[in-house]
């Protein structure tokens, strides 16, 4: 039987056809007629039980084998109309196994008296291992007394990793916005004739940190020098005296939002990874004095 299951298991429904499957069922039908089965099921399984089929299958001819006998009992035959005919039933064809008996559960709990036995209720085990109940618990050393240093130490150095990952990560973004920043302003100033201090005034006027702005817009204007870009004073005082209305969705401003957003963000991280190393320090010093007074 269990072969049979396995047959089932294992079989695909690619290599059997209809026409296959429809003989299968009269084969277990003419079985059943013939008296070679007690049961319709069991005749279909002993067909079944002859082929590697899966689950649809053998479903497939217990039907063709249902049909096939009604035809020749009812039918085709001259049988008595009321004899009795008990289709055959997928559930029966296919029969489990019987369930084997549970594993006993042992208990990994070795305070615990073995399953099925119990301790005397007089037998101390303190006294028969010599045990003193009185004594301090202070009396047993610690077993590894630099466990809560080492542990210490470990946290902080994975916290100073962390921070200077992202600190790193925040830093490399900072590069690409100043990178996009300059590209837009040089556009602007010498496809669009926009001044450079216009610009610088537009940034004034939406930035948060305005130690921050001037240094981003003198770092644009320097790049732009060593570039060869000449910019030409008498034209930008001009240009800053011509009145300007700010569009705050204007790419220039709002790369250099996200742009001074960042950098904040960086020096934060940088700072936060520097005390992180600090404490990394600290716990590592704290845990070779333990290691040598162990």
């Amino acid at each position: 039987m269990q072969d049979f299951l396995t047959k089932l298991a294992e079989g695909t429904t690619g290599g059997t056809t209809s026409e296959h499957l429809s003989l299968l069922g009269k084969r277990a039908a003419s079985r059943f007629m013939t008296k070679e089965a007690d049961s319709l099921s069991a005749a279909v399984r002993s067909v079944v039980g002859e082929e590697s089929l899966n689950r649809d299958q053998v479903e497939r001819v217990t039907q063709a084998a249902n049909q096939a006998a009604w035809r020749g009992l009812f039918h085709e035959g001259e049988q008595d109309p009321n004899i009795e005919f008990s289709p055959a039933k997928i559930d029966e064809v296919i029969q489990q196994p019987e369930a084997s008996p549970a594993p006993l559960q042992q208990s990994m709990d070795f305070l615990e008296p073995p399953v099925g036995e119990q301790l005397p209720s007089d037998v101390s085990l303190e006294e028969a291992f010599g045990v003193d109940k009185t004594a301090s618990q202070d009396e047993y050393p610690e077993l590894n007394p630099a466990a809560g240093a080492a542990a210490l130490h470990t946290k902080t150095a994975a916290a100073e990793g962390f921070l200077r990952s992202d600190a790193d990560r925040l830093e490399i973004e900072v590069g690409r916005l100043e990178d996009t920043f300059y590209e837009l302003v040089k556009q602007a100033h010498l496809q669009h004739g926009h001044g450079i201090l216009q610009i610088a005034g537009a940034v004034g006027e939406i930035c948060e940190e305005p130690p921050f702005a001037r240094a981003a817009m003198e770092k644009v204007a320097q790049r732009l020098q060593r570039n060869g870009v000449i910019i030409n004073r008498a034209s930008e005082m001009q240009k800053l005296a011509m009145a300007v209305t700010v569009d705050t969705e204007h790419p220039i401003l709002t790369t250099y939002a996200s742009l001074e957003k960042t950098a904040h963000a960086a020096r934060v991280a940088r700072s936060a990874a520097q005390q992180a190393a600090d404490a990394r320090k600290l716990s590592g010093d704290y845990l070779r004095d333990k290691l040598r007074t162990a």
